[in-house]
């Protein structure tokens, strides 16, 4: 891996949708939430995904210019049709406008039908940290994993976020439903690199560290198994239902775009809380980081040690793939 600028790579991402017909107002928001995905160390979900968003723009998975439209106005709660919108757009839209109710009632909670792949599911809870605010975030996805008992992928590996301000810096939970997302087996792919647990099964049904048997058989393994499983089954049904969203049978994206996927974004106001739970949660953390080491590595809060690797990227520069770049260059450069 090569480092370069994080202002080099925003706009070389945002010249790159720039071509690819996106106006320059909404391609300078989607370049710096892939760019900043990319800084914060997340490499499945940031760089290395433009060229896909640049391919479902070309095919007409997306609209670039739909806006998201309201469907019902419920106090605390409001649903929309994302009009198969840009997903990072319809998105930031929703998180924004779920803290917007919230200030108002205290609990905001946005439904997003009908959308596209929102990328890193983190920048969503990070947005409304930066502002004070908890989050919780979810999606639903193609179905791209087996329910557990099952061998065909009927399920989504549905990520979920939950994000709060923590003493010296967020808290960011970011996780899906798999033991790794299919962004991280593509990105081990690329390194030629295998996974470090068991992520999936092989085409013999054994559990495997190889990227590229779990990506051919669509068999990943679930977090906690049958727990996961049922999980991702919990997420799918309170989408459907907070968000007037469809199953997951009509989720179009073999090519990983969740065109008709449907997303959920509750906010809850600073005003719920103070500096007297803030030392609560700094007490947790001490008391968590009191456990003996097991030597293998250290004990961190979620979304502890993205601070650090953010610092270090601003400074020395974002990580890259060098044939992912040079891939992204020539977008970017391409004649309109």
């Amino acid at each position: 891996m090569i480092r370069v600028s994080y202002e080099e790579v925003q706009q070389t991402i945002k010249q790159a949708f720039i071509r690819a017909g996106v106006d320059e107002k909404r391609a300078d928001v989607m370049a710096r939430a892939h760019a900043d995905t990319s800084r914060d160390g997340i490499f499945s979900h940031g760089l290395n995904r433009v060229e896909i968003v640049c391919t479902f723009i070309k095919n007409g998975t997306v609209d670039i210019a739909s806006e998201p439209s309201l469907l019902s106005s419920l106090g605390a709660l409001e649903q929309y049709d994302g009009n198969r919108g840009l997903g990072v757009i319809n998105g930031i839209f929703a998180i924004d406008r779920a803290m917007e109710l919230a200030d108002q009632y205290g609990i905001g909670a946005v439904g997003m039908a009908n959308t596209s792949h929102w990328m890193r599911a983190g920048m969503y809870g990070l947005r409304a940290t930066d502002r004070g605010f908890l989050a919780i975030c979810w999606t639903t996805v193609e179905g791209c994993m087996p329910p557990w008992g099952g061998l065909d992928a009927t399920i989504g590996n549905n990520p979920f976020v939950m994000a709060a301000p923590g003493p010296d810096g967020p808290m960011l939970l970011d996780i899906s439903m798999a033991q790794y997302s299919y962004g991280t087996l593509m990105n081990k792919r690329i390194e030629g690199k295998n996974l470090e647990y068991p992520g999936g099964f092989g085409e013999n049904g054994e559990l495997t560290c190889d990227p590229d048997q779990i990506i051919k058989t669509k068999r990943v393994l679930p977090i906690g198994m049958w727990k996961g499983a049922a999980f991702s089954m919990a997420i799918e049904f309170f989408s459907v239902l907070l968000a007037k969203g469809k199953p997951l049978s009509s989720i179009k994206g073999g090519d990983f775009s969740s065109q008709g996927c449907t997303q959920v974004y509750i906010a809850v106001s600073p005003k719920c809380f103070g500096p007297q739970e803030i030392e609560h949660l700094k007490q947790s953390i001490e008391f968590m980081k009191s456990s003996r080491p097991d030597g293998s590595t250290s004990v961190q809060y979620p979304g502890e040690g993205m601070m650090k690797k953010r610092a270090e990227a601003l400074a020395k520069g974002v990580l890259v793939h060098e044939e992912v770049w040079d891939r992204v260059k020539k977008l970017a450069e391409k004649p309109l």
